[in-house]
Parts: C-alpha cells; sequence; structure tokens
C-alpha cells in the first residue's frame, strides 16, 4: 500500500544526481516538501555512508523518513548497500537515544531499495538491508549498553502488490535457509494490505526511468601505437554494470562532427554513420529500445554530438526525438559552497552591440525579445538587456542575482585557453565563463544560444571553426560550478528554429514540466516544424533531467489512456478505486478521471460487468448514489451478467442511502410519499441475500436500512419497532464467526440501545421480542465492559489486521458510544473535543467520500433520533425524573458541532444536506383540515 501509512520511519534510497521523484516525492509530499528545499541547497545524502533524518509529520501523521545515499547510479552494490543502511540507521539510532520508546516498539519502514534503476534484485536488497539493520543494532548495542534503543522492527512497504509478494518469498526462504546468518523472525505470515494498493499493467511501458550510459575518455598509452578509446558503461538488471570499451578512431569521428556543425543540414545517413562509429555493438540494441537517456560524459566525451545518433535510416527518428536525451557531467572538480538565488528573476542578454567586429545577428534580438515575453507572460521578473554595449552588458550581469540566464548572439571558442571562450560583447570582449564563476550566486538554469548562422562573412570564419567544441566548453564549465541545467547550442543554429526552441522550452518549463521532458518536447517541436536541418540536435543540455523552476506548479495534464484488452481498464479502474480510500490529496478531481477511463473504455469497445461493477462501486465511494444505482441496475439487464453478491449487497446499501438523501431534500410531497414503500423493498432484497447465506456485511446492511427507515417514520411507536429491527440485526452480526467489522456491530447495537432507553421503549438490564425473535438490553456495566474490551483487542489486533477506513474509525466510534452511554466521571466536553480532533486527523489520511458521507449520515442519524426524543418528552426533563433524558439536549448540540466539524474537514458546503427533524407532538384532537 501507500507509504502514508507507514508503522516506523520510511528507509528510502537516494542516487548522486538524482531529482527528489517517485517514493522520495510521495515522502517529500507528506513532510510537507522538506526534502527537495535541502536537495536544492545541496545538503542531501547521496554518496555511500551519507544520510538525513526527517522527523514525523504531527499534522498528517506521517512517520518521517531516514533517506540513505546509494552513490553513483548503476555502480550500487549488495555491499554498498548494506553500508549505507548501516550508517544511517545507526545515526537514526542515535538521534532517538534517550527518547521514550514508542507504542509499537522502535522500527523502520523500509522500501525495497535499488531495484530496477539500481540494478539490484528484490533478494539482494532484503538482504543488504537486513544486514545494515543488524550491523547498526550491534554497533548501538557495543556503544550503548543497556541505555540505547536497538531497532526491533522491519516492515517492507511496497506499494504494488506482485512487488510484496516477491518480498514476501525471498524473506520465507531467508528464514528456511540462510537465518543462522540474517537471524529474523516474521513476525505476521500474512502480506498486511494498507490502503492506496496499486496494480501494474504488464503491456505498460510508460515508466519514465532515464536510463545511464557513462562514456569516459581512455587515452592511448604511451608509446605503445595503440589508438584512444571510449569506454561504455551502462547498468544492467543483475547488480552490475557491463563496460564495453570502443577503440575510436577521433580523425574519421570529428571529419562527420565537423560536416554536421558547419552546413546545419540534416543526413539520416550521417546521423547512422555516427551511430554506428560511436556506440559499441554491445550497447547498440539497449539504444534502439528508445527510452529516455542520460548521457554520463566526462570533459573530453562531451565534444561528441551524442543528439545525432540514429540507429537507422528507414522510418525511424533520431533517439533524442523518440524520447528524452539529457547529459550530465562526471568531474571531480565542482565547487563547494554554492549559494543559491533567494528570489526569482531572470537575465536575457541578446545581440550585443559589437561595432562591426562582427556582423549583427537579428535572428538572436528576435529570440531575446520572444524569450522576454514568454517570461513575462508567466509572471516571472525578468531583466532584458538587448543590443546594448559590452559595459552595459557587464553591469547588468552583476548588478542582480538571477535564476536563469539566457544568451543570444555569437559565440567562439579559443582552443589555446577553452575558459576565455564565450559571448562576444564587443570588439575582442568577451563574456566568458570565467565571468559566471564570478557571480557571487550561482544560477540555477543557463542557456547559451551563441552559434546563430545570421549573416557570416567567409572572413570571420576562423572564428567559428570547432564552435562544437565551445558547448561542451561552456556546458561542463557551468556545471563545475554548480549551475542545475544547462542548455548551449553546439554549432550554428537556424535562427526561427531557434526561436521555436526557445520559446516551447521555456513555455514547457513555466507550466511545469522537467528539465528533461521540457527539452524533449522542444527538440520533437523542432524536428517535425523544421525538416531538413539539425538545429534540434544541435543543444547539449546538461544537468538533472527532473530538474524544474522552484514554486513552478505542474500543469493540469490531459491524461488520455488507449487500451489493447479489457483487462487494462479494469486495473485502472481498480487503482482509482483503491487510490479513493486514501482520503488525501484533496485536489485530485477522481471523477474527471473516471470519465477519462469511460471515454477510453467506450472508444475501445470495451463493456463488461465486470468493468460496469467497478463503475459502480467508484460512484458509490464518491456519494453519488444515483450514478451507483444506475450502473448496478444496468448489470440486472445484461445477458450472461457475471456479478457478485458483493456487487448487490452494494447496490441495496446505494439505493438506502439515496432514498432518505431525497426524503430530506426533495419538498415535493408526492415524491416523499413513495420513499418508505422504496426502503421497504430494499429491506426485502437485503432479507433474500440474507435467505441465501447470512453473514455479518449483509445483517449490518440490514441493520443501517432499519435505521434509515426509522428516519422516515413520525409515529414514535413505529421508530421504536425500527430501532429494535437494526439493534437486533447489529447483535445477530456481532455474532457471526469471522465477522470483519465486529466493533461497528457492536457499537451500533449499544448505540441503538441507548436511543430506545431514551426514548422510553426499554430499560437497561431488560428483553424484549421483535418479530418473535429475543432480544436482550445489556446493563449499562455490561455495555462498557464490552466496549473497553473491544479496543483493547483493536490495540492487540492493529499489526496484523489489514488496513480499513471502518477499523481504523472503530476507536473514535467506541469513544463515541462510551458518551451517549453516560458517565459520570467523565468531561463530556473535552471527549467531545478529542473525537472532533481524531476525525479530522483520519479524514487527512483515509477515508473515500463515500466514507466520509457515511459517518456524516451517521451523525444525521444521531441528530434525528435526539431530535426526535428531546420533542417528546419536554416534561420529563424539566421534572427531573430521567437524568439520561437531560443529557440529550447537550448532546444533540455536540453532535451537531460534530457534523459541522465534519463540513469544515471535508469542505462540503452545508447547502443541501440532511437536517434534524423536527418533530412536534400533537396531544389533543384537531380539526380535520388541520396539519398534523
Amino acid at each position: 500500500g501507500d507509504l502514508c501509512y507507514a508503522a516506523f520511519p520510511v528507509l528510502a534510497g537516494h542516487f548522486v544526481n538524482d531529482g527528489i521523484l517517485f517514493a522520495e516525492k510521495i515522502i517529500d509530499d507528506y513532510l510537507g516538501g522538506i526534502l527537495t528545499s535541502k536537495h536544492q541547497l545541496g545538503l542531501y545524502p547521496g554518496k555511500i555512508g551519507t544520510n538525513d533524518i526527517f522527523a514525523r509529520n504531527e499534522v498528517n501523521d506521517f512517520a518521517g523518513a531516514l533517506i540513505v545515499g546509494l552513490g553513483d547510479p548503476g555502480s550500487l552494490t549488495s555491499f554498498q548497500l548494506a553500508k549505507t543502511v548501516e550508517q544511517g540507521v545507526s545515526n537514526y539510532l542515535l538521534s532517538i537515544k534517550g527518547q521514550s520508546e514508542p507504542k509499537n516498539g522502535v522500527g523502520i519502514s523500509a522500501l525495497i531499495i535499488g531495484c530496477d534503476y539500481g540494478g539490484l534484485s528484490v533478494e539482494s536488497s532484503l538482504k543488504a538491508i537486513i544486514e545494515g539493520v543488524n550491523n547498526a543494532n550491534e554497533k548501538a548495542t557495543t556503544l550503548f549498553k543497556n541505555n540505547g534503543k536497538t531497532i526491533q522492527h522491519i516492515e517492507f512497504v511496497e506499494v504494488y502488490a506482485f512487488r510484496a509478494l516477491s518480498c514476501m518469498y525471498v524473506l520465507n526462504k531467508i528464514i528456511n535457509k540462510e537465518n543462522s546468518t540474517y537471524n529474523i523472525v516474521i513476525g505476521n505470515k500474512k502480506i498486511k494490505n494498507l490502503l492506496g494498493i496499486r496494480k501494474r499493467i504488464p503491456l505498460d511501458s510508460s515508466e519514465d526511468w532515464w536510463n545511464r550510459i557513462t562514456v569516459k575518455y581512455k587515452p592511448a598509452p604511451e608509446g605503445t601505437g595503440e589508438p584512444s578509446s571510449m569506454v561504455f558503461g551502462a547498468s544492467t538488471g543483475d547488480s552490475r554494470e557491463e563496460e564495453s570499451e570502443l577503440y575510436s578512431s577521433t580523425p574519421l569521428i570529428d571529419l562527420f562532427i565537423s560536416e554536421v556543425s558547419i552546413k546545419n543540414k540534416w543526413s539520416a545517413c550521417t546521423a547512422k554513420t555516427l551511430f554506428e562509429l560511436m556506440v559499441p555493438n554491445q550497447l547498440k540494441e539497449k539504444l534502439k529500445s528508445k527510452g529516455n537517456i542520460s548521457w554520463i560524459l566526462d570533459a573530453n566525451t562531451a565534444a561528441y554530438p551524442w543528439e545525432l545518433l540514429q540507429d537507422d535510416t528507414i522510418n525511424v527518428k533520431p533517439l533524442c526525438i523518440n524520447a528524452g536525451m539529457i547529459r550530465q557531467l562526471s568531474t571531480g572538480e565542482y565547487r563547494i559552497n554554492i549559494k543559491r538565488v533567494a528570489e526569482d528573476r531572470a537575465l536575457v542578454i541578446a545581440d550585443p552591440v559589437l561595432h562591426d567586429f562582427i556582423n549583427q545577428l537579428p535572428g538572436a534580438k528576435e529570440e531575446g525579445e520572444a524569450v522576454e515575453q514568454v517570461l513575462k507572460n508567466a509572471g516571472y521578473p525578468v531583466n532584458t538587456v538587448i543590443n546594448k554595449e559590452a559595459a552595459d552588458i557587464v553591469r547588468y550581469f552583476f548588478c542582480n542575482d538571477y535564476t536563469i540566464i539566457h544568451l543570444a548572439g555569437h559565440g567562439a571558442f579559443n582552443a589555446t585557453s577553452p575558459k576565455r571562450s564565450g559571448m562576444v560583447i564587443g570588439k575582442d570582449a568577451f563574456l566568458t565563463v570565467f565571468d559566471i564563476q564570478q557571480m557571487p550566486v550561482v544560477p540555477e538554469l543557463v542557456f547559451v544560444n551563441c552559434c546563430h548562422l545570421g549573416k557570416i562573412d567567409p572572413d570571420q570564419e576562423k572564428l567559428y571553426q570547432n564552435r562544437y567544441k565551445l558547448a561542451a566548453n561552456i556546458g561542463t564549465e557551468l556545471i563545475k560550478i554548480g549551475v542545475k541545467a544547462v542548455i548551449a547550442a553546439g554549432w550554428a543554429v537556424d535562427d526561427a528554429a531557434a526561436l521555436d526552441f526557445a520559446k516551447v522550452f521555456y513555455t514547457c518549463l513555466f507550466e511545469g514540466d522537467n528539465f528533461g521532458d521540457a527539452v524533449q518536447k522542444a527538440r520533437n517541436f523542432l524536428y517535425e516544424k523544421h525538416p531538413g536541418n539539425n538545429t534540434w540536435g544541435a543543444y547539449q543540455c546538461y544537468g538533472d533531467p527532473f530538474f524544474k523552476l522552484k514554486g513552478v506548479a505542474r500543469r493540469n495534464q490531459s491524461w488520455s489512456p488507449s487500451y489493447i484488452v479489457p483487462e487494462e481498464a479494469e486495473i485502472h479502474l481498480d487503482n482509482l478505486l483503491n487510490q479513493l480510500q486514501m482520503g488525501r490529496k484533496a485536489t485530485v478531481d477522481n471523477l474527471a478521471e473516471l470519465k477519462i477511463i469511460t471515454a477510453a473504455i467506450e472508444k475501445a469497445g470495451f463493456g463488461s460487468a465486470q468493468i460496469t461493477e467497478r463503475q459502480a462501486l467508484i460512484f458509490l465511494e464518491m456519494a453519488m448514489y444515483k450514478e451507483a444505482i444506475e450502473k448496478f441496475e444496468s448489470l440486472l439487464v445484461l445477458e450472461n451478467a457475471g456479478f457478485s453478491y458483493f456487487c448487490m449487497e452494494k447496490y441495496c446499501n446505494a439505493r438506502a442511502k439515496l432514498y432518505v438523501k431525497d426524503y430530506f431534500e426533495n419538498h415535493d410531497l408526492k415524491v416523499k410519499r413513495t420513499i418508505p414503500a422504496k426502503m421497504e423493498k430494499v429491506i426485502k432484497d437485503l432479507r433474500l441475500l440474507c435467505t441465501a447465506g447470512e453473514t455479518a456485511e449483509r445483517l449490518n446492511l440490514l441493520g443501517s436500512t432499519y435505521k434509515r427507515k426509522a428516519m422516515l417514520l413520525n409515529d414514535k411507536r413505529q421508530r421504536a419497532e425500527a430501532y429494535k429491527e437494526a439493534a437486533f440485526c447489529y447483535d445477530h452480526a456481532a455474532g457471526i464467526p469471522g465477522n470483519s467489522n465486529k466493533v461497528y456491530s457492536v457499537t451500533n447495537a449499544i448505540e441503538l440501545e441507548c436511543i430506545l432507553v431514551l426514548s422510553n421503549a426499554v430499560v437497561w438490564d431488560s428483553a424484549f421480542i421483535i418479530a418473535g425473535k429475543n432480544y436482550k438490553v445489556r446493563s449499562k456495566a455490561e455495555a462498557r465492559e464490552k466496549l473497553d474490551q473491544l479496543k483493547e483487542r483493536i490495540n492487540d489486533e492493529s499489526d496484523f489486521k489489514n488496513l480499513d477506513y471502518w477499523d481504523m474509525v472503530a476507536s473514535i466510534n467506541i469513544d463515541l458510544c462510551l458518551i451517549l452511554l453516560g458517565d459520570e466521571q467523565t468531561n463530556e466536553g473535552k471527549q467531545w473535543d478529542k473525537i472532533t480532533a481524531d476525525l479530522n486527523k483520519l479524514w487527512l489520511k483515509a477515508g473515500s467520500e463515500g466514507k466520509k458521507a457515511t459517518e456524516l449520515e451517521h451523525l444525521h442519524f444521531l441528530i434525528h433520533a435526539l431530535s426526535a426524543i428531546n420533542n417528546a418528552t419536554v416534561g420529563i426533563r424539566k421534572k427531573g425524573e430521567n437524568e439520561d433524558l437531560a443529557r440529550t439536549h447537550d448532546i444533540s448540540k455536540y453532535i451537531i458541532q460534530l457534523r459541522d466539524a465534519y463540513y469544515a474537514a471535508t469542505a462540503m458546503p452545508k447547502v443541501n444536506k440532511p437536517k434534524p427533524a423536527k418533530i412536534k407532538i400533537v396531544k389533543k384532537p384537531v380539526h380535520k383540515k388541520a396539519k398534523r
């Protein structure tokens, strides 16, 4: 299930140069963005042995996190994982020394770290984590003696059910064959289901992993006559990195690079030639899989045009068009203390005044103006320096701190002094990487578009020789000083295409796309709109593919699934149904998601009882009873329909809920008069289901339907009969073996006994007969004792039962029931405040709209019942003959406050909600025409 429900702090790993993504992103959301903040400040774990501890979030009760560094992607081994876990857990144990021990003991909730992306198997990951924890425990025991704590519990958490099953198999294997080494005991022989379980579609290829391929330059050994080579490394799924060495013919490769960089013409044949020359045979098939690629390059291999590679010439697009392609720099040189920009601001420098030193570039000027407009449209502060002198440019450069710097103009590469290479801003004046290094605050994004075609004089061509090396030099130098994302044009680009690239890139970035996606979309746009030139491949893009501008929210993306088989739709519906149970993400439009899935189902021509049943259940969980009933009823007329008894139970429940809602909201008397008969039909259908087999669920539903029936009745005697029927059903359900909602059954039975006593229909410790069946009413002492036993049982079983909303709310319902019973030693005001606080806390982390609506309906029932008692027993209360009756007014007041707290917590308007019934007792006969 979801990490939100982890019992202990979550142990997760982070690779060097990765963004905050996947499980870490979920943790970050639950902890209010603290992981992102530390990552942006450069204080986040990455190397093996580094770690950080993040405290519990008291608002949503998330248990906190322990993040450990995993080193470089593709090089993680089980030994390194064990070591970094040991260091992290040791630090955690040190941090909690002296604290009181939690009620559920000291433990961690671990992800299956290092699988998939990290290359470890599930078995290697689990063994390494257990070994790391054991080693940390031994250290803590040696250091602290009896004064410290050790990890007593490891809870492995995985959102996908099939992965959790693999985990369980591995743990059993360890227990049976290797436990002398690992010394573990499986506390629960079952997989515990939390909320938020997800299924995975086997055909789904939408995983957005970035395959990392490392390329290092290996110089030729002196005196051997052997050529230099490039060493390629690509991670596999077997906890190792395979290396391939390619002896490069640098002059031959440079020949083709010079051709594409100077002529700016696209040739599929040239691109395939580069692919065959630059990629080892062992790696070619991996690249042909069309996945996202992150090239890890050193200063030498960065000069090669990896963006131009294409694996074939017929009906095939370049690799960087089919998928994302980003560069990252492998270097030991970097700025240690990086000061980041506190406020958002951009600097755009375009087409400086060059006084005929080199020609002006109208295309660069137009690009600068276009970028300025995109930034302004996004509300981003920007300083623009277009057609300005060198002095003005330098002054603007240093007078402010900038998050984004965009340069558009001429660029020059100085082979003898690469650090004097950069943007031409005047006669023999250059804006260099050295100047950016002098900036006190490091920008996050630098876009260097300094290789426009413009109108170049042949005499000036020497300024542009080896221009592709300029981009590599600028890119690597900027990354070294701490710039998070760099785009540099590697050769002359077409002005119109360059303008489009900048506009599309910035637009996507400000709409919430990450760096890698924004680059890929801009390249793809150019490839389609500007065929025949290779401007799309000219941009060498360095940095974290998951980098995003801070403060820029993700736009509402349109999701449009396309189904090949019905099972895909069923899985999406199941995942949505599970997502609804989590009670969080109030901004998620679940109805819109359901409509998208439904549209895709209709488009594919799929329709089945299985799909319809899931749609009905989703409507029910969204408290859309009418729509749920329509779906349920459509099942009944399907030919060869296959649906479950469970489905029919939910159908009856939805009808009962809708009829009460309609009764109190509908002002048409004709409609209202039909509702009691409809409710009787629901009762009849539920009794028919019970005839097929009495289960606790069916009896509970029958009891809740009798409660709703009571709300439709004005006659006191008839209401009491309905209460008795409901109490009998709940009490009978409580005695059914295997009842998973026993607390629900018992609390409802006792609650109804309270109402019957307050209504003067029965007394405590008595009995009654309903429809020929005997019912024993508990004494107050018996009721309290039973509730106390249930509460103790809840605490004892919480570690072993699957997580369920009704189990989570059970303790609160017991507290509510105890208040109804009354206790002279209890401060009822504080008890009500506690119930309100507990419900608010619960609704943050669990409960669909349908389940929350059920809680609201429960409160409406209590308000209705107590209001009827108050109206009918005013004289008795004034005489003080019954202390319990005297409390009903206060209890009603508190329940109304609880109802209002529900509206506040769920942001639901009070309009059109069922109101408590106002019942007037008429003591004497009145004129026949008068209204009762």
